[in-house]
């Protein structure tokens, strides 16, 4: 509109229609993009008001932009971190664990049975009980017995059963822990080759934008002064606009990949600074 006014400002000529038919035009694009642009911010808050369960419709207005800062972890660190925090991960151990217990003790049920017996006590030989009964308090006899029973086992088909099935889930459980560890240490491969891809995304981003600003004002000064047409202006001041919407997609692709990062580690909450009190839950909200 600046660009319009000036043009309409200068001695009336052909060459100067022809430049205010551009910049009208390049005007009425700008206004079609700001109504889109409007637009999407609403039903991006509409959305976001429905995610945190906001029912009043208020305006949000982001304060911060998508944050730069670089990752503390190494590729190493983050996959000692990943195999140790894991809750998913956690949880198929304790699984493991309390499956080979039932394995070992179904496999025992299974085995031969050694038993040593053993006992003892004190009697009475006295002609009747009271008689006995005296010399068991006066002068006892002792007594006392041990051994060994040996048992087999032999067509315990149930026993033998309840040990395969421990068996199968034990091993079925082990498979299940291997293909979690590896798809934990993909998915945090894959976030490291993201976020070096990201991080050189941004980086360029950055310099396209600084080199589109650069250019945009050559091309006003020149426009001023004559020596460049209004069209290259306008060429211009598009390139700036999309160097500025690649920088913004470029920084938020950045954010995104440290927080999926951060994500596939499980220390997403902590780097947020989100902590769980699990000694004090607080009281659930009354739900319709």
């Amino acid at each position: 509109q600046d660009l319009l006014d000036e043009i309409q400002k200068r001695n009336p000529g052909p060459l100067q229609k022809l430049e205010s038919a551009n910049v009208e035009y390049a005007v009425s694009q700008r206004r079609k993009e700001l109504v889109d642009a409007e637009r999407n911010v609403r039903d991006q808050e509409a959305a976001f008001r429905y995610l945190i369960g906001m029912e009043a419709k208020d305006q949000i207005i982001p304060v911060d932009p998508p944050t730069k800062d670089e990752p503390p972890e190494t590729e190493e660190q983050a996959l000692t971190a990943a195999l140790g925090f894991r809750p998913e991960l956690k949880q198929l151990q304790l699984a493991l664990k309390a499956s080979q217990l039932q394995e070992r003790v179904a496999r025992h049920q299974t085995l031969p049975e050694l038993s040593i017996i053993g006992g003892g006590g004190v009697n009475g030989s006295g002609a009747d009980f009271g008689e006995s009964f005296s010399q068991i308090g006066e002068h006892p006899g002792t007594w006392w017995s041990a051994g060994m029973q040996f048992s087999v086992p032999l067509g315990n088909a149930v026993a033998r059963s309840e040990y395969l099935k421990s068996k199968i889930k034990t091993e079925q459980v082990q498979n299940q822990l291997a293909s979690l560890e590896w798809r934990i240490r993909n998915d945090v491969e894959a976030d490291m080759r993201a976020l070096i891809s990201a991080r050189l995304q941004m980086q360029t981003a950055d310099q396209t934008r600084q080199f589109a600003e650069q250019r945009s004002e050559e091309y006003k000064k020149h426009g001023r002064a004559g020596a460049t047409t209004v069209q290259d202006v306008i060429n211009a001041e598009n390139d700036l606009a999309i160097a500025r919407n690649s920088q913004l997609e470029a920084t938020e692709t950045f954010a995104n990949a440290v927080t999926k990062l951060w994500r596939d580690i499980g220390v997403l909450l902590e780097r947020q600074g989100v902590s769980v009190d699990i000694a004090k839950p607080g009281n659930p909200p009354n739900l319709p």
